[in-house]
């Protein structure tokens, strides 16, 4: 197993421009050239333009928590308002920590064990250097702007996409949405879930993708 962390996040260096290409590329040149992807949230996104533009170094996909559009438009209704993305990025400048602690608040929101899995994901948050501001902008940015529903049409590629049922950022009718786009993809919601999957229901989470992805090596040889 290889674990990557984004450009200028946990312990990988930073890129000049935080863009969804320049990331994407930044990521491919330190993976295994043909792998399994798993992604979650902005690592979603970025997952699936990997897949995109390199499908053959892609095995699979397994997304939490991803959306091919995350901002909401009447042409896709399953996403978040755009105003919010502005606000935490004007907050950003003023008070880092604090929006970032009320960001992950949202990302438990609703959850059965909110408090507990805050303090979890504050925990996993400060083993790090916090991210500088530009960075953390930039990927509010391609959350606002990224809309893959174009390249997910494309895609020849086996995914799953794995949504919380009580995810306040992504609704899992986006998952619906998503697998009328990409053919190969099967979508499942977990009753009680949060936009931390591997957070609220671990387990779970690792017995889908484990499934999943065995099943398709087994696909794959027979």
């Amino acid at each position: 197993m290889t674990l990557l962390d984004l450009p200028g996040h946990g312990n990988s260096s930073s890129i000049g421009a935080f863009s969804l290409n320049e990331v994407s590329l930044a990521v491919i040149e330190n993976a295994p050239p043909i792998a399994h992807w798993v992604g979650w949230s902005l690592g979603a996104t970025i997952v699936m333009n990997i897949a995109a533009l390199r499908p053959q170094g892609v095995a699979s996909v397994v997304t939490l928590g991803g959306n091919a559009k995350f901002v909401r438009g009447t042409d896709w209704p399953a996403g978040m308002d755009s105003s919010l993305l502005w606000e935490f990025s004007r907050e950003l400048s003023r008070d880092k920590s604090r929006t970032l602690r009320r960001f992950a608040g949202l990302q438990v929101n609703r959850g059965d064990s909110g408090r507990v899995l805050l303090r979890q994901l504050m925990s996993l948050q400060n083993e790090c250097e916090i991210p500088a501001v530009s960075v953390l902008k930039g990927g509010l940015e391609i959350l606002r702007t990224a809309d893959l529903r174009h390249s997910l049409s494309a895609l020849q590629i086996p995914g799953l996409l794995l949504f919380g049922e009580k995810d306040v950022l992504v609704p899992d009718a986006a998952g619906v949405a998503m697998a009328r786009l990409w053919q190969g993809a099967t979508v499942q919601v977990v009753a009680g879930g949060t936009h931390v999957l591997f957070l609220s229901h671990p387990k779970l989470f690792e017995a889908a993708v484990t499934e999943f992805i065995f099943n398709g090596l087994q696909a794959h040889d027979g």
